[in-house]
């Protein structure tokens, strides 16, 4: 089997697997333990898709690129606010700020009860 053929198989089959979870993931969340568990490493499941866009585009399998493009834009809708830095609102001149440090002392206090 060639390497094209191979990786066009192993990518359909990661676009199904990808669509029968999104499916389950909508009907019961996190009602079924394995589901929940699952849902858990939900990040880790796209990491494929690093692999299977680029070898689309180069091997120039455009309806497996289409096909990858709706865990693309799953992973933008569910992650894209982790990427994307968040806007402050800016502090006026005439507004006080106050700054704590703090310093841990459970460790200390958990040693000395011993």
């Amino acid at each position: 089997m060639k390497f094209s053929t191979f990786t066009f198989l192993l990518g359909w089959v990661y676009l199904l697997l990808f669509s029968l979870w999104m499916l389950l993931r909508i009907i019961f969340f996190d009602s079924l333990w394995w589901l929940a568990l699952i849902n858990t490493v939900a990040l880790y499941i796209f990491v494929p898709l690093i692999i299977f866009l680029p070898l689309a585009v180069l091997l120039r399998r455009w309806r497996l690129f289409l096909g990858l493009c709706f865990p693309l834009g799953i992973f933008i809708g569910l992650y894209s606010s982790f990427f994307v830095p968040s806007l402050s609102a800016p502090i006026s001149q005439n507004q006080q700020t106050i700054k704590a440090m703090t310093f841990n002392m459970l460790l200390v206090t958990m040693i000395m009860i011993q």
